[in-house]
């Protein structure tokens, strides 16, 4: 018997319009459909005569995987559906794990879809413009404590935070709760946006703040962003500013939490480095750029230290195995903090050594063991 094939497909939050080409040629072409049976509703015209469609309600989840599997075991070709994006709190993580318990060989193929949090975001205008996170207030499979413990990092860490699963019928203190770590946390002006029925005929979209939110006006079919200490509100839209305007707003005083730890960092950088006149984006290794913390990241082929050794050039005493690919960690200071080449080489000059900085230790090869143990220097100079 021939061995069929799973496909795990993100439809987006509901609009025909929202479904990527790649998942609606494969809803076309398959023989089985599986899925909550809502989402059949947003790919009903699309779906191909004789196609098999298995649905199920909610918390069905293990039983629509266990079906997907008998019948690409038959050697079908099935979709498994969820909204969004299948890879968020859809169902490809639970046919892969379940691959991984049978110990299956039937080939998954995961294909992308626009997730909830992204409609609702295009929606609000542009809230997710810097660093976020996503959580899910359904504590069925994550308990509470952890939750709330990831409610507090995000908080407190000024993430743009994207709400899953804010409220259901028997769960609603949770969002309450919520809002009450992020006042702790965040200014009351904060805006908060949140979107019902993203893409679909029934759509809302709210724009308020964290102070004036009302937890009663959500529902599981809703998706909440929250702002960071950045966030604006312009025209009805919320805006994160990524920082390009950041030059004009330090001039005004206008700096957010982000961008000020930003420009501080880069100041306290700018102070400890010797020769203030080399521009910023050379101030790091003399010939390449990825020399980090005393030791060159780059690798051997891209450094051109490295290629000293290839040529018939006299070997320099900056080469490359001094840049931590050999076994003699050298330089230990870049040029950018202590001076130029050219401000370095009268040492040599000088026959210093250029590590302990003796004078009179011979530049080809190692120190007699004598020198060695008197100024505990174990440099070799070529």
């Amino acid at each position: 018997m021939s061995t069929g094939k799973i496909i795990v497909a993100g439809i987006g939050p509901g609009s025909e319009s929202d479904i990527t080409p790649a998942v609606l040629s494969a809803i076309r072409q398959s023989d089985v459909i599986v899925g909550y049976k809502y989402y059949f509703r947003f790919i009903e015209k699309i779906i191909r005569p004789g196609a098999i469609c298995i649905d199920s309600g909610m918390k069905r989840e293990k039983a629509r995987a266990e079906e997907a599997y008998n019948y690409a075991t038959e050697g079908k070709v099935v979709t498994v559906i969820s909204s969004g994006d299948a890879g968020i709190y859809g169902m490809a993580p639970l046919i892969y794990e379940m691959k991984r318990e049978k110990g299956s060989d039937i080939s998954i193929e995961a294909l992308p879809g626009i997730s909830a949090f992204q409609k609702a975001a295009s929606l609000l205008g542009a809230p997710v413009g810097h660093d976020f996170c996503v959580i899910s207030l359904s504590d069925l499979m994550t308990p509470w404590e952890l939750i709330e413990k990831r409610i507090k990092a995000a908080a407190s860490a000024d993430f743009i935070t994207a709400i899953y699963n804010p409220k259901s019928e028997g769960r609603y203190w949770q969002l309450y709760r919520l809002i009450e770590i992020f006042l702790q946390e965040r200014d009351p002006q904060t805006p908060v946006g949140f979107v019902r029925q993203a893409g679909r005929e029934e759509q809302e979209v709210t724009i308020t703040t964290l102070a004036d939110f009302d937890p009663e006006q959500v529902d599981m079919f809703t998706v909440i962003l929250i702002g960071n200490s950045q966030t604006y509100q312009f025209e009805n839209k919320m805006i994160t500013p990524r920082g390009y305007y950041g030059e004009i707003k330090m001039a005004a005083k206008e700096i957010g939490i982000g961008q000020d730890i930003m420009i501080r960092s880069f100041r306290t950088i700018e102070k400890e480095l010797k020769n203030q006149d080399i521009p910023l984006d050379k101030k790091c290794h003399p010939y390449n750029s990825r020399f980090r913390y005393g030791k060159c990241t780059a690798g051997r082929r891209q450094c051109r230290f490295y290629a000293l050794r290839k040529t018939k050039q006299r070997r320099s005493p900056y080469h490359h195995h001094r840049c931590y690919h050999g076994s003699i960690r050298y330089p230990q200071r870049s040029f950018a903090t202590h001076g130029t080449r050219s401000e370095m080489l009268p040492a040599r000059r000088e026959n210093r050594c250029p590590r302990c900085r003796k004078r009179d230790h011979p530049h080809t090869s190692r120190h007699t063991d004598r020198r060695q143990r008197a100024s505990g220097c174990s440099v070799r100079i070529w």
